[in-house]
């Protein structure tokens, strides 16, 4: 394999990473999703045009898309299939309505803290 195959195969990897993050667990997790998958496919085009329309070097824009990479991690979400975190322990199996004395209801999705229950 030739040095500029090796570059453009590393190029190729790193579009590859920018692209592949997991999807979103929730619809409410998909903002934050979007943003940074926009964001990624931002510097993935960037690297790309540079090597395709500038001539740049393969393996220096591969490092570039890289290290902005590193900048826009996948976790400010909840990803499809990651283990649960502590908040999600404390879902409720069944949702609980609660009724509100203004005649509302309410509708509770977390257990309460033991401390806020006996607090009342």
């Amino acid at each position: 394999m030739t040095e500029t195959t090796a570059e453009l195969r590393c190029l190729l990897a790193a579009v590859h990473e920018a692209l592949d993050i997991p999807y979103p667990a929730t619809v409410g997790d998909s903002e934050a999703h979007d943003r940074i998958l926009d964001e990624r496919v931002m510097h993935a085009r960037i690297a790309l045009n540079a090597v395709l329309n500038k001539g740049d070097d393969p393996g220096w824009s591969a490092d570039y898309l890289r290290a902005r990479l590193a900048e826009l991690p996948p976790t400010d979400y909840r990803a499809a299939g990651a283990q649960p975190t502590p908040a999600d322990e404390q879902l409720l199996e069944e949702p609980e309505f609660v009724d509100l004395p203004d005649g509302g209801t309410l509708m509770r999705t977390y257990a309460r803290p033991a401390d806020e229950e006996e607090g009342q």
